[in-house]
């Protein structure tokens, strides 16, 4: 599933899961107000302030506060280790995925700045009353997750260079509202530890059968729209059939699942096609998803598949959002069958 799908379905999870009392008490305080009634709230409410703050382009706070309220939550869960899973558990990875992901993402720009404001959550859930959990009763499991933050930070604090390499390895560009509209970059780059590329890849060259596996992702890549038709697959023949066409079949032993034509260029040294979704399709309000996608040849004789995916557009209740990200995976050479 696409990243933006799965966001907006996490999304709709964890705030359908929120009482609407907290949602209109954000919806009509002001900053301060939010900040002085959060400590006595249910700590799925301080990721609603967080979108709100990230919504209004306040990144700094929005870290300090989504980290506020991680804490509170882990304390929360700990403290309370019978709760149905699919409850407050179930909400939490939900706002953990959703929220947090851009928040680090972006806080992880500056660790320096990073380390700081996870040591002014600190300071601040010790000197703040919790009157959602208590602290009094609950000694040892605070002590346990204010120790995991700690070690975060500490974490963070021992890999700088690591961290940094990471990011750039990932392309982490822009991340948070530009000019009125939400913008996240992540373009990968292939992984130093694959081997190198031919120099120049032909649609003859890629002709084959290829292994399906759940990191090659060949069947969402090669049958963009019809995907849940292939997840039985267990290999996928692609061949040439004429100067810029490419037959792919899907297969499950000798069982054929689907089979489809892709228009296909010669581009930048690989054969390259482009797909692209309407709105609906991408499960946006409006817009498109468009994917443009090259296929090369290693010296390990393994297809490579570098994807270009460009979302724009909007989501139900949300303002514009332009996700730009680039993704790389590699399929083994399987036998025809």
């Amino acid at each position: 599933m696409h990243v933006s799908i799965r966001h907006a379905l996490l999304c709709c999870v964890a705030l359908f899961s929120l009482s609407a009392t907290a949602l209109d008490n954000l919806a009509n305080l002001s900053p301060a107000e939010i900040e002085q009634r959060l400590p006595n709230e249910h700590p799925g409410t301080y990721y609603l302030y967080v979108q709100q703050l990230w919504s209004a382009g306040k990144k700094d706070q929005a870290v300090f506060w989504f980290y506020a309220g991680q804490l509170r939550y882990r304390f929360h869960l700990l403290a309370n280790p019978s709760l149905d899973k699919s409850g407050d558990p179930a909400l939490f990875g939900a706002l953990q995925a959703t929220v947090g992901e851009p928040i680090n993402l972006y806080a992880g720009a500056d660790p320096k700045k990073w380390m700081e404001q996870i040591d002014e959550v600190l300071k601040w859930d010790a000197d703040t009353p919790n009157g959602f959990t208590s602290k009094a009763e609950h000694k040892k499991e605070l002590e346990t997750v204010r120790a995991g933050l700690a070690q975060l930070r500490d974490y963070i604090s021992k890999n700088q260079d690591k961290l940094r390499a990471q990011r750039e390895q990932q392309g982490v560009g822009q991340i948070g509202i530009v000019n009125g509209v939400y913008v996240e970059e992540r373009r990968e780059k292939m992984p130093k530890d694959w081997p190198e590329l031919v120099l120049a890849t032909t649609l003859e060259m890629i002709s084959g059968s290829y292994e399906a596996s759940s990191s090659s992702l060949l069947g969402p890549i090669l049958f963009f729209k019809d995907q849940r038709k292939v997840l039985r697959a267990k290999s996928f023949e692609l061949s040439a059939v004429g100067p810029g066409d490419l037959l792919v079949v899907a297969k499950r032993d000798d069982q054929e699942l689907l089979r489809r034509t892709i228009s296909v260029r010669q581009d930048n040294g690989a054969v390259v096609f482009e797909e692209s979704q309407t709105a609906e399709e991408a499960g946006l309000a409006e817009g498109n998803k468009k994917e443009k996608v090259y296929l090369r040849l290693n010296a390990a004789n393994e297809l490579v598949i570098q994807r270009d995916s460009l979302t724009e557009g909007k989501y139900k209740n949300r303002g514009p959002v332009r996700f730009s990200y680039t993704f790389w995976n590699r399929a083994k050479r399987g036998s025809a069958k």
